[in-house]
């Protein structure tokens, strides 16, 4: 049974000022470190949009999170800074801060 993600889409204080600030002011270098920490590629911030959507999709399909690629697509054109900081978030309650 599909769960839903562990805090809101904008839900941005939860994250703390740190990751407030790379995902609206430096949106590359954030989506890279979640990348890391999920195991991928540091360099998706090279390619900012395409590694945000394989990083939440693979949250998404390793954790069991209701959604698709669809709304995911959706989501991050809206507001992409809220959807790096809901990564960041479910990143760091389910794998810690550390990369996996």
């Amino acid at each position: 049974m599909p769960r839903e993600w562990s805090s809101g889409f904008c839900d941005c204080c939860a994250a703390g000022c740190i990751s407030c600030i790379l995902a609206f002011w430096c949106y590359p270098l954030a989506v890279g470190l979640n990348a890391h920490k999920m195991n991928e590629s540091f360099l998706m911030c090279c390619c900012p949009v395409e590694g945000h959507l394989l990083v939440r999709s693979k949250i998404r399909s390793e954790q069991g999170i209701e959604g698709s690629l669809l709304k995911d697509c959706l989501l991050i054109s809206f507001c992409h800074p809220c959807a790096t900081i809901q990564e960041a978030n479910e990143i760091d309650k389910v794998y810690g801060s550390q990369p996996k």
